[in-house]
């Protein structure tokens, strides 16, 4: 019986699509409803359009794509001063 091959890129698609955090369980109001939002397109993520979503709270991946080195390499957008705001980091 072979093994069943799959893809890394959809691996890494369904993985982010079904994570889930510990603030999303409690239902926090806070909490993203999806921590972790990948991006089909070839150009995103962008920062001026995506940054603001889902109220900077979110990380968005996209450019998915093989790489001889690392397997995969991506590009991941997060908005670090809404993030540690929500933290109770900054003022």
């Amino acid at each position: 019986m072979q093994p069943i091959e799959h893809e890394p890129k959809h691996d890494i698609i369904d993985t982010s699509r079904n994570c889930s955090v510990e603030p999303r369980k409690r239902n926090l109001l806070s909490a993203p409803r999806q921590p972790v939002i990948s991006m089909a397109e070839k150009d995103r993520p962008q920062p001026r359009r995506d940054a603001e979503r889902e109220n900077g709270l979110s990380c968005f991946v996209g450019r998915l794509r093989e790489c001889a080195v690392f397997d995969n390499k991506c590009i991941a957008l997060g908005h670090n001063a809404e993030l540690t705001h929500s933290q109770g980091l900054i003022g």
